[in-house]
């Protein structure tokens, strides 16, 4: 594989091969199987959030499949498993999930998932059009911009004048620092820039977050 990237020039052959591996380790996961569904073990059986529901992963690998497709690998192998996973998030993303910080206080519709399934239609939505991949574009177009309606009336606080945790919750949540980063939000966008502002005042301690 990491021979395959060189002879294609690939401008960050590293890179590529990390997200080309972490494609081939997942395979689609069902509720209650928690964050991951591999091949291998990675959550120890004997932790409590081995068992958690965890909706952001699902954006997280059609990301990865996004990378390797810009950085020259092939994703023509992992199309049929990346629809299944697009449907899945379809199905599911109005769920409640355990979020990205493994909480115990059950089930929430945390932002930060609701952000990565919006993550997972638009980047699905992206290798679509690029690769001119077989796709429901429509419903999928439709489903994206549900999910990011939802984040925008029930996952922003005008009181406290962010983005906070969960929905119609005024906790704030430093995952929610990754918006930009994901093209979810403009960096320069004033509800992120006044999330940003909120979320050092309340849980940044000596620099650390």
């Amino acid at each position: 594989m990491n021979q395959r990237f060189q002879e294609k020039g690939a401008g960050s052959k590293t890179g590529a091969f990390f997200v080309s591996a972490r494609l081939r380790l997942f395979r689609p996961c069902t509720p209650g199987r928690g964050r991951f569904a591999t091949a291998v073990n990675v959550e120890d059986r004997g932790n409590a959030a081995y068992s958690q529901y965890q909706l952001d992963i699902y954006g997280e690998v059609l990301d990865s499949a996004h990378i390797l497709r810009r950085f020259g690998g092939d994703i023509s192998e992992y199309w049929e498993y990346l629809v299944r996973v697009v449907n899945f998030v379809i199905d599911h993303w109005r769920e409640p999930d355990d979020g990205i910080w493994k909480t115990r206080g059950g089930r929430r519709h945390f932002v930060f998932s609701k952000v990565m399934c919006w993550v997972a239609l638009d980047r699905a939505l992206r290798l679509a059009e690029k690769r001119s991949f077989p796709a429901s574009r429509e419903l999928w177009l439709k489903e994206r911009d549900l999910i990011y309606e939802a984040i925008m009336a029930r996952g922003w606080n005008p009181q406290r004048n962010a983005f906070v945790q969960y929905f119609d919750s005024d906790v704030l949540d430093a995952a929610n620092l990754m918006m930009p980063l994901v093209f979810f939000m403009s960096p320069t966008d004033p509800r992120m820039l006044s999330t940003i502002d909120a979320t050092i005042a309340a849980l940044v301690s000596d620099s650390l977050v």
